[in-house]
């Protein structure tokens, strides 16, 4: 499926000029090297159809010149065959999944989380769902779309300069007196915090319940530094969020909670 979109997808870039799309891929001598690696598509999180027949997937390509990468949407039959791309954007899109019976698709771009109905093989004016001032990284709606929960950040006990006076936004120093100030390549200046909100226009923070009680609790909902959505669930009735967090220093711990009053 993969191959099929990069080879027959690409068109000439009209809209956006921040748009990255197919590479012309050139393989000398047989030698396999970085460049040729970033000239490849890369394919990522398929999401079936409600009714079966199609498949939304992702696709990103590299710009070497302009050391960056580009996320858009394609679509394809169930087969692999009919492979088209939906969008030609110049920032990268995340996260989309099929809502109102595969009538529309949601998705995350530059924070927020955007819906635009689906017809005709193509996609329609976008609407922002979502108003979320530290962004949105992922999201996913209850089995009904009536709820939806999604990832945003709220700040850690790590401390910057910046934090104590903005004009030393550019000093790389940081005080913390507990773990983890670090994860891999960044520090753990954020944390992420779930929420849960009403499917609606105009979600935000203050409308929304944080699942781990606020940002006072400096703990990660999901877990990093490879967590994400895939550590919580819905139940089939949407009445439950299934969860895996570290709510205690020193301690693992799997809940299963309910709040009650987000369903009444």
């Amino acid at each position: 499926m993969g191959m099929l979109c990069i080879m027959s997808c690409e068109k000439k870039v009209e809209n956006d000029p921040a748009y990255i799309g197919r590479s012309e891929i050139q393989v000398a001598d047989g030698k396999m090297t970085p460049e040729v690696l970033l000239a490849l598509g890369r394919l990522s999180d398929p999401q079936l159809s409600p009714d079966g027949s199609e498949i939304l997937y992702g696709v990103t390509y590299t710009s070497i010149e302009d050391n960056r990468t580009c996320r858009n949407l394609f679509v394809c039959k169930a087969d692999g065959s009919d492979n088209r791309q939906l969008t030609k954007f110049g920032k990268s899109v995340s996260n989309a999944r099929w809502i109102d019976g595969g009538k529309k698709v949601a998705y995350v771009q530059d924070g927020q989380i955007w819906v635009a109905p689906y017809k005709g093989n193509s996609l329609g004016k976008a609407v922002k769902m979502s108003d979320v001032a530290n962004g949105v990284s992922e999201f996913c709606l209850s089995p009904d779309e009536s709820k939806v929960m999604y990832i945003s950040t709220v700040p850690s006990e790590v401390k910057s300069p910046k934090d104590s006076d903005p004009a030393l936004d550019k000093a790389k120093a940081y005080a913390t007196e507990d773990l983890m100030y670090r994860h891999w390549d960044h520090w753990v200046t954020e944390l992420p915090h779930t929420y849960v909100s009403d499917w609606k226009e105009g979600i935000s923070v203050d409308g929304s319940k944080d699942i781990l009680g606020g940002a006072d609790v400096k703990f990660e909902l999901p877990m990093e530094p490879f967590g994400g959505m895939d550590q919580l669930s819905w139940s089939p009735d949407g009445k439950y969020i299934a969860y895996s967090c570290k709510k205690l220093k020193g301690k693992a711990i799997c809940f299963l909670d309910e709040y009650r009053d987000l369903f009444v």
